[in-house]
C-alpha cells in the first residue's frame, strides 16, 4: 500500500530554478508475507529519470531512518503531499512528527553540512560542478545545500517544525547563494556561524535529547496490522 508520495528536493524547499528536477519520496507498507514470511523484505529503492529522482522506502525502514535523524528522510515529514492511499494513517504519522525531534540528530546534520562543505572546498576530489566553478568561482549548489541543512536543523530544534518552502528571509538568502551572488568568504562566515549555533543547541536542556522511539514503534506495529486487516490498537501519541 502506498502510504504517501511527497514532492521532495528543491521544489519542496523553494530553492528550485526553471531547470530543477521533480524529485519524489514514497513510503509503502509492505504486505504481510514480506514481513512475516520467508520472502525478502522491501529494500529502499532509488530510481533516476530525466525528470527527477524517485526514492521508495518501506514504512519500517523509513521510520528507522527518521528516528536516527537522517536529514534527507526527516525533512520529508513536512514536504507537500502528492498522493496517499490512506489519508487517516498519514494524518497519524503527522501527529507524531515531534516524536522524531531531538538533539540526537544535531551531529547528523552537522556531518551532512561538513560533507557538502568538503565537496565545495575540494576536499573530496572530483565532486565540484565545473560549470558553476567556472561561472562563480565555487560550486554554488554545494554552498546553498550546506546552509540549507543548517537552517533546517535550527528550525526543527527551535520551533519543532519545518515550514516548507523555507521561510523568508532565509529562503531568499539561499537563492542568492545558489545564483552566486555572494563571494566564497561570505559563505565561509555564514557556514561557520550556523555550525556554531548548532553546537550551542546541543546543550539546550529544553530540547529532547532523544526521539520518542516507543510511540513510533507502537504506531508502526499497528499501522501494519491495520493494513493487513488483522487489528487496530493505536491510540495516538503520548503526551
Amino acid at each position: 500500500m502506498l502510504l504517501v508520495e511527497w514532492l521532495a528536493g528543491s521544489k519542496a524547499f523553494g530553492t528550485d530554478n526553471p531547470d530543477s528536477d521533480t524529485d519524489k519520496v514514497r513510503i509503502v507498507v509492505e504486505p504481510m508475507e514480506q514481513v512475516l514470511g520467508l520472502g525478502k523484505p522491501l529494500e529502499n529503492k532509488h530510481e533516476h529519470s530525466d525528470s527527477g529522482d524517485i526514492t521508495t522506502y518501506s514504512l519500517r525502514n523509513y521510520l528507522k531512518l527518521a528516528l536516527a535523524g537522517n536529514p534527507s528522510v526527516l525533512e520529508t515529514l513536512w514536504c507537500p503531499v502528492l498522493d496517499s492511499d490512506d489519508e487517516l494513517m498519514l494524518a497519524e504519522l503527522y501527529m507524531m512528527r515531534h516524536a522524531f525531534i531531538g538533539r540526537h540528530f544535531i551531529p547528523r546534520f552537522r556531518g551532512y553540512m561538513k560533507s557538502q562543505a568538503d565537496k565545495l572546498l575540494g576536499n573530496k576530489h572530483g565532486t565540484n560542478r565545473k560549470e558553476l566553478v567556472s561561472e562563480h568561482g565555487y560550486d554554488t549548489k554545494f554552498a546553498m545545500h550546506t546552509l540549507r541543512l543548517g537552517l533546517e536543523c535550527r528550525l526543527l530544534l527551535e520551533t519543532r517544525e519545518l515550514p516548507l518552502p523555507i521561510p523568508e528571509p532565509d529562503l531568499e538568502c539561499l537563492r542568492l547563494y545558489r545564483m552566486g551572488t555572494y563571494p566564497l568568504s561570505t559563505w565561509e562566515r555564514d557556514y561557520l556561524q550556523l555550525d556554531a549555533k548548532l553546537a550551542i543547541l546541543q546543550d539546550r536542556d529544553d530540547i529532547p535529547a532523544h526521539p520518542d522511539t516507543g510511540t513510533v514503534d507502537a504506531w508502526c506495529i499497528d499501522a501494519h496490522l491495520r493494513t493487513w486487516d488483522v487489528g487496530h490498537a493505536w491510540r495516538g501519541p503520548v503526551g
